[in-house]
């Protein structure tokens, strides 16, 4: 172990379940790969990893970032209590693209719910008579 490298504490997963590892910081997600990849039901063709962070100060959602598997945990910013989750590249891209459509369908009924809040605000500016007369 070099003497900037120091074990951290993560969770590897992958679909066929997850282990808690204590692992040097300079090690790679391929060299995770190497060692856990039958534990966790994966091989490495065609797969991504991606690493996954909790609430933190600063950081209140968490986080998650596709990693870089020749770049080391230490440098791609995975610390203890973190997670790294590998998955086939074709399951990264379509939980990617239902995340996108998430994300378009709510910034789509936000912006709806808003014109017509301005619609009812229109219409209530439009006439100074109560709405009940017939």
């Amino acid at each position: 172990m070099s003497a900037t490298s120091r074990v951290i504490l993560i969770t590897t997963s992958g679909p066929g379940g997850q282990v808690d590892v204590g692992v040097r910081s300079d090690a790679t997600p391929a060299d995770l790969l190497a060692s856990l990849g039958t534990v966790i039901g994966i091989r490495s063709t065609g797969l991504v990893a991606e690493h996954q962070s909790p609430p933190r100060p600063g950081v209140p959602l968490g986080a998650r970032a596709r990693l870089n598997t020749a770049v080391s945990l230490a440098d791609s910013g995975v610390a203890d209590g973190d997670m790294v989750v590998f998955k086939s590249a074709a399951a990264h891209r379509s939980e990617h693209e239902a995340a996108h459509r998430a994300e378009y369908q709510a910034a789509h009924r936000a912006g709806q719910r808003a014109d017509d809040q301005a619609g009812q605000v229109d219409q209530g500016a439009e006439s100074d008579e109560p709405a009940d007369r017939h």
